[in-house]
């Protein structure tokens, strides 16, 4: 082998920052050194070619990996936050029929018109993990045990709501929930970032393990509630009473 390496090896063997570090964001890997082009010399003390101040942006980031890693978490906390309280939101509407939700009764009509039995506890079953998984997104709290949930039930609502609609959430399709799910398997995948609680408490799943969990987890708990469903005896879907023709009216 050609001891020339490209500079892509030698930033993988040498001290590679690391954005996701536990510690801090300029955290180095100390692992091999990259092999040297020359003999070493019996005088130089040894250790001294691995902590000259060059090895220390031996990094893809660059000289500003710190900076670079600090707008990595904020924007990963950014997508937490909405992501997480537009699913806390959801999950309200189905249990107390906040911001024009329709609560476990009306939820529960809904999810009678899928197939599903007991469909008001299905309702409050849904709503709960929508509300208590986007709030532990939001603030980084179990985070993969977080996005298993959020995926589970996004693909309930895929496959029992939407997939029949198509792609196009403006033909009621999978697009919303599609894209719900793969942001929750993607923080899960790559991490919650440094403005966490998991960070905070030092809780530091291996990735992407922990991606993988979630996925297999949710997918598993969405293949339980999918198989309780009948389609065949779900009830008509009722007509929104806005669209109800008004008293009086002529047919």
């Amino acid at each position: 082998m050609s001891r020339r390496r490209s500079s892509t090896t030698r930033w993988i063997r040498g001290g590679r920052t690391r954005c996701d570090s536990p510690t801090t964001s300029s955290t180095r890997w100390p692992r091999r050194s990259p092999r040297p082009s020359r003999a070493p010399d019996p005088r130089e003390p040894a250790g001294s070619r691995q902590s000259s101040p060059e090895r220390s942006f031996n990094s893809p980031l660059g000289k500003n990996a710190p900076r670079r890693c600090v707008a990595l978490d904020v924007g990963l906390l950014l997508i937490r936050l909405v992501v997480g309280l537009l699913l806390v939101g959801h999950g309200t509407q189905k249990l107390f029929g906040w911001f024009g939700g329709g609560g476990p009764e009306g939820t529960g009509g809904f999810f009678a018109s899928l197939g599903y039995p007991a469909a008001r506890s299905m309702a409050v079953l849904a709503g709960a993990t929508e509300a208590g998984a986007g709030a532990l997104l939001a603030i980084g709290l179990a985070t993969p045990l977080a996005a298993a949930g959020i995926i589970g039930v996004m693909l309930n609502a895929i496959v029992a709501a939407h997939l029949k609609n198509g792609l196009w959430v403006t033909k009621g399709g999978i697009e919303y929930p599609l894209v719900l799910a793969t942001v929750a398997f993607g923080l899960a995948w790559i991490g919650p970032g440094a403005y966490s609680i998991d960070r905070a408490i030092g809780w530091y799943p291996a990735r992407p393990v922990a991606g993988l969990g979630a996925l297999g987890l949710g997918v598993a708990g969405a293949l339980v509630i999918l198989a309780t469903r009948r389609p065949a005896a779900a009830q008509p879907q009722q007509q929104p009473q806005e669209t109800q023709k008004r008293p009086g009216r002529a047919a």
